[in-house]
């Protein structure tokens, strides 16, 4: 029995080290639902009705020619380790055009070269993000390659919006000085527990969204794609009673003006 109890504890030992060896380390902003609001943006009407753009084709063509960095649509299904997304319907070819026009908005809010300086290379739209458990993923960043993966089908509203930058602030914590990143837990471990209420931003003290309180990386992330919300006055309001949600707010401003994503 003690054989048998052993063989057991070494197998399990083995297939752990073996997960954590494929791993690729990915930075993922998760679905919440219904419970996420529905803020509507304006988009700026000079992509897919401008263009006439009728085949995903002629949208990836329009892309390329949009920016430093390359964007591509899938037109096949795809993973990358335990991820995986389909090929767009044609009846998406619309709604998929829009939310490329809202990220090519969102990326000429950048300075040219500030994104390839933090090692974003690429882009991918990816219909129908899902991690292993068929969980939707609204986006997801390698940083290894310097690939970003966006699901394109989520509302095009304020959610899409952060989930955009939210993934770019993986980016930049992992090319951030260790100094940066090391100084999280620090500011993390003085939380008071605090009772979360219902709503997604500012649910309680020290965080800026629910998604803020699934980790570290997520929580400097999140933190990050706020800055690029129009919610400035009330981030404002909250970090100056927060004195830790204000130091967070500081850390990644900072890491963000150092590499040229943010004028000082």
């Amino acid at each position: 029995m003690k054989r048998r109890v052993k063989s057991c504890m070494v197998f399990l030992l083995l297939v752990s080290v073996m997960v954590l060896s494929v791993q690729v380390p990915v930075g993922e902003r998760a679905y919440f639902g219904s419970t996420q609001p529905k803020k509507e943006i304006v988009l700026d009407e000079n992509l897919a009705r401008s263009q006439n753009i009728r085949t995903y084709e002629q949208l990836e063509a329009t892309l390329h020619n949009s920016k430093e960095v390359q964007i591509h649509v899938a037109r096949t299904q795809g993973s990358i380790e335990s991820y995986h997304w389909r090929s767009g319907y044609p009846a998406e070819l619309e709604h998929i055009s829009q939310y490329c026009q809202l990220l090519i908005q969102e990326l000429s809010r950048y300075p040219s070269g500030s994104l390839s300086g933090i090692g974003l290379k690429r882009i991918h739209i990816t219909p129908g993000l899902k991690s292993e458990y068929n969980r939707p993923i609204l986006g997801l960043a390698d940083t290894n390659t310097g690939f970003l993966y966006l699901d394109p089908t989520i509302d095009l509203g304020e959610i899409a919006q952060l989930t955009i930058h939210h993934e770019i602030g993986h980016m930049l914590a992992h090319a951030a000085s260790s100094t940066t990143t090391k100084q999280w837990p620090a500011i993390q471990a003085r939380l008071d527990t605090a009772e979360p209420s219902d709503s997604y931003f500012f649910p309680e003290p020290g965080f800026v969204t629910k998604q803020s309180r699934l980790s570290d990386k997520e929580d400097f992330a999140e933190v990050y794609g706020l800055l690029f919300l129009d919610r400035q006055d009330q981030l404002n309001a909250a970090s100056s009673g927060d004195e830790i949600l204000s130091q967070k707010v500081q850390l990644v401003r900072a890491a963000a003006q150092t590499a040229q994503l943010l004028s000082k």
